[in-house]
């Protein structure tokens, strides 16, 4: 019945998996039906974030397993059932920012990421993404070039620099560009505070570019 309620909505698209009560033949809070989510995804329940409107619904799942979203709308006080929801909002909207590991609380970060906001900015956008994109690949490796020695935090404060005195890193505007490895290119304000102003690095990325 939900799939056919779904597709007359035209939601289908938005669904990678649709799991009805109608494979079961039982209805919650049945553990034969808190089953089917870790069958159909392949994946242990605490690793499911189950989403329900119904406390009775939020306590059953959180009983067999699952790590909890209780979405109470109307701001009703919770009933003690035993099993508490892992967390509580008053909106769907919400449920992103539990997916992307915030919910108000400042989310877990590696310790290197500090308080700088670019070096934050970095850790929850860029760091550990899997990138196939050829001419940002390229501008990483030379980034990470200049960085040898320094920290990446100088990098990152000065990233549009190097963009715009490397054309964006495009190998061919680069190489053509040799103004990267003259006096001009290391005298570019900047990129000054003890850095990455070496001719090495830039002679280097201009033999590379080749």
């Amino acid at each position: 019945m939900i799939e056919s309620a779904v597709s007359h909505n035209r939601l289908t698209t938005f669904f990678q998996q649709i799991i009805s009560v109608d494979r079961v033949k039982t209805y919650k809070p049945s553990p034969r039906v808190y089953a089917l989510g870790p069958a159909a995804l392949h994946l242990p329940a605490p690793e499911i974030l189950f989403v329900s409107s119904n406390a009775w619904d939020a306590a059953g799942a959180k009983a067999f397993g699952y790590r909890v979203a209780w979405c109470n709308r109307s701001g009703a006080a919770a009933d003690d059932l035993g099993f508490a929801p892992d967390f509580t909002v008053s909106s769907l909207n919400q449920i992103a920012g539990i997916i992307a590991g915030t919910q108000a609380a400042e989310r877990a970060r590696c310790a290197w990421s500090g308080t700088d906001p670019q070096m934050l900015a970095y850790h929850d956008e860029e760091w550990g993404v899997p990138e196939y994109d050829s001419r940002a690949l390229w501008e990483k490796l030379m980034l990470d070039g200049f960085q040898a020695g320094l920290s990446w935090s100088i990098i990152l404060r000065k990233r549009d620099a190097f963009r715009k005195a490397f054309r964006n890193f495009d190998p061919k505007k680069s190489l053509v560009s040799m103004r990267m490895t003259s006096p001009a290119f290391l005298r570019i304000p900047a990129l000054s505070v003890r850095a990455p102003r070496s001719r090495r690095p830039s002679a280097a990325l201009a033999h590379i570019s080749k």
